[in-house]
């Protein structure tokens, strides 16, 4: 795919004039195998019609929407160059460009007033807000105008945490970038991972080089344990698993900033999200503690996994781990009827008998109904919503369209991605 620009000038001001309208992308070719988007509301009116190649909710209110447009001067429909426009919740077009040459990939940085909510301006793209772009197969940083902030010559750019981004440069080589000052400073550590999924958490990231560490922006590692697995630092805590002699992990434990263990010995700590932790005494007893290890859900049960609150973007699942669980799945057997509990322990609903245990409880649950499986990877096997009160119920905005090559999914709050398969393309 040719990288060609097509956003090295700002958009025009916004005005209900630049609002994407339904013809707009009469002119967008997409091959007949792909699928297409659209932006709705809950209703089910349109927003952008279902003509693009891709629509990606950014945060605060903001989505990139990718066309596929031919070659100027090209009759040639299998080769196609991209463009990605910047819209608001309305489909309105926000003002974004990139540098010439380079294609916008996504919005790293909303701004320093995005950060308190209550200042920002809803929905738009702050002035110092940054972009990530790519040119020949790297990336950059470049501001909302198309400013070059960092060239491209990084394979590899971290999320945005605590004001600090992770970048990767071509050779391998970790740096710091400070989106305050634009300062970028080299990461003087080796890590196995290359930097992939690094990000600082409390002044504390997490890398690999011989076993997981804990590394300061600085590159000091001021934890001297050798860990088997670790995870970044939530509430002043972190969940590691130690190293032992013979090659093997301990049971999950949680320490402090200094690597002293907080939680009681003999307490295995399966999970940890919001000051609530899952725990396990031994077979057939899971249950969940509080911040002060104080049990909220008794430990009788045979397998306990936490439901993790909705989180739309990659930026905020990072915060994910700072916000206690939606709610628990409980089972007291293998068999038997799976229960949906509060953080306090108590019963929101049963899920229908015969229904598996959700053992990945971030999917099962979609846009407000718990996906139930019945009969797993068999001739037999049957799949269906249900509702908080175990209700059964349809798939959540079937009702929106009589096709099934027609659905429909939230990726953004009150707003849902409309997905039109090839067979139905042609008549949308």
């Amino acid at each position: 795919i040719s990288l060609i620009v097509l956003l090295a000038t700002l958009a025009p001001p916004v005005t209900a004039k630049n609002k994407c309208p339904a013809d707009q992308t009469s002119a967008a070719i997409i091959p007949d195998y792909m699928e297409r988007q659209g932006l709705t509301d809950l209703n089910g009116k349109q927003i952008l019609p279902a003509r693009y190649a891709s629509i990606t909710y950014a945060g605060n209110g903001l989505f990139t929407v990718r066309e596929k447009l031919t070659p100027l001067g090209s009759n040639n429909r299998s080769s196609y160059k991209d463009k990605t426009l910047v819209i608001n919740r309305d489909g309105t077009r926000i003002a974004a460009a990139v540098p010439p040459g380079s294609t916008l990939t996504n919005i790293r940085y909303f701004g320093k007033k995005a950060e308190n909510s209550h200042l920002a301006s809803p929905h738009s793209l702050q002035d110092d807000a940054m972009i990530v772009f790519s040119k020949d197969q790297n990336l950059g940083i470049c501001d909302k105008r198309g400013k070059v902030i960092l060239p491209a010559s990084y394979a590899w750019i971290s999320l945005e945490s605590e004001s600090k981004m992770v970048l990767r440069d071509t050779k391998g080589k970790l740096f710091i970038f400070e989106v305050g000052n634009e300062k970028i400073t080299p990461l003087l550590c080796n890590d196995n991972g290359q930097g992939v999924s690094m990000y600082f958490t409390e002044g504390l990231a997490v890398i690999n080089n011989h076993g997981p560490k804990f590394i300061t922006p600085t590159g000091e590692t001021p934890i001297k344990i050798r860990f088997f697995q670790a995870s970044n630092f939530v509430n002043g805590r972190s969940l590691v698993r130690f190293a032992m002699p013979d090659g093997h992990s301990s049971g999950g434990i949680l320490i402090d900033r200094t690597g002293k263990i907080v939680s009681p010995l003999g307490l295995n700590i399966i999970s940890y999200s919001g000051s609530y932790s899952v725990v396990c005494l031994g077979l057939n007893k899971w249950g969940v503690v509080d911040r002060d290890f104080n049990f909220t859900i008794k430990p009788e049960y045979w397998l306990i996994l936490q439901q993790p609150a909705t989180v739309y973007t990659s930026e905020e699942s990072l915060k994910d781990a700072q916000t206690p669980p939606a709610w628990f799945y409980a089972s007291k057997g293998e068999r038997q009827t799976t229960e949906v509990l509060t953080r306090e322990g108590k019963l929101i609903c049963t899920l229908p008998r015969g229904t598996q245990f959700p053992f990945a409880p971030a999917i099962h649950y979609v846009d407000g109904a718990i996906l139930c499986d019945i009969g797993w990877a068999n001739k037999f096997s049957e799949s269906y919503f249900v509702n908080l009160k175990g209700e059964r119920i349809a798939r959540p905005h079937s009702e929106l369209s009589l096709s099934s090559s027609v659905s429909f999914h939230e990726i953004a709050p009150g707003r849902l991605l409309k997905t039109v398969k090839p067979e139905v393309c042609a008549q949308q």
